[in-house]
């Protein structure tokens, strides 16, 4: 029975320990001179304590980020309230981020260099934020199409933003003594010379009212819009207008006694 019981308490020596759970809140590991802040495990709560919990932690990493917790480590209040703007439209994105500013907080307690810390906050708004559209359109725009200037009037649209655009019929020309024309621009004229913003589509008439739409990439697409165009954003990108023309110094509103035609442009959302 003792040899029983030795070889047992023998095991029981053996046995390794378990590792102590991970500290939560503020705490310092052995050689820092200041806390670090580890958050909570949200993994395990309900989705109104996370909610809370996460209220609580960007509380905590404010603290810090203004001094409250070492007067070492202050950052500057312009990348604070720009990386706070974006949290609070996006808690869910307070986890990861306090998990990344857990380990800048551990690197500056070894190193003492606060500047990839603050390099670190200061990159996270674009990097959260990146590929989403701030600026949806939505209502209606009314303006006039200067027929005199390139491309005009930029609306912003985000990825599935559809709209109606509609012109009038007001008459001008593009050519010094040319015919007057409409949006519809001139069937005589098909723009196939490349100067034309639009020359690849049977329907780039010289002088026809266009649409040019530039995704945030980059990526352009132009279009022949006529009297109507209904159109929906690909992706965020901005809208404009013009005509379909290279030189504009001679084109003219056609005018009768002291009336001027005017093209009357409307954008409409329709969703």
């Amino acid at each position: 029975m003792l040899t029983v019981l030795l070889m047992a308490s023998m095991a029981e020596a053996k046995k390794p320990k378990a590792p102590p759970p991970p500290p939560v809140g503020w705490a310092r590991e052995e050689g820092w001179s200041g806390d670090c802040y580890f958050p909570k495990d949200l993994s395990a709560m309900n989705e109104g304590d996370r909610r809370m919990e996460r209220g609580a932690i960007l509380t905590e990493l404010k603290n810090q980020w203004t001094g409250g917790k070492d007067e070492n480590i202050v950052i500057d209040s312009r990348i604070i309230e720009d990386l706070e703007n974006v949290l609070l439209s996006k808690p869910t994105m307070i986890d990861s981020v306090a998990q990344g500013n857990l380990e800048q907080c551990k690197a500056f307690r070894r190193s003492g260099d606060l500047e990839p810390w603050v390099s670190y906050l200061r990159a996270l708004p674009p990097a959260l934020t990146k590929g989403d559209c701030t600026k949806p359109f939505g209502g209606q725009l009314f303006n006039y199409l200067d027929v005199g200037v390139g491309w005009q009037q930029p609306i912003h649209m985000c990825k599935g933003n559809k709209v109606r655009v509609s012109a009038t019929q007001d008459k001008y020309r593009v050519v010094e003594n040319g015919p007057w024309i409409t949006v519809d621009g001139d069937p005589a004229v098909i723009a196939s010379d490349p100067q034309y913003p639009c020359n690849a589509h049977e329907r780039c008439f010289a002088g026809t009212l266009l649409v040019k739409f530039v995704t945030d990439a980059g990526v352009e697409v132009i279009m022949p819009a006529g009297a109507e165009l209904t159109y929906t954003a690909p992706e965020n990108g901005t809208m404009y207008f013009g005509i379909n023309d290279y030189q504009w110094y001679d084109n003219r509103y056609f005018k009768s006694s002291t009336i001027e035609d005017r093209v009357a442009l409307t954008v409409e959302a329709t969703n």
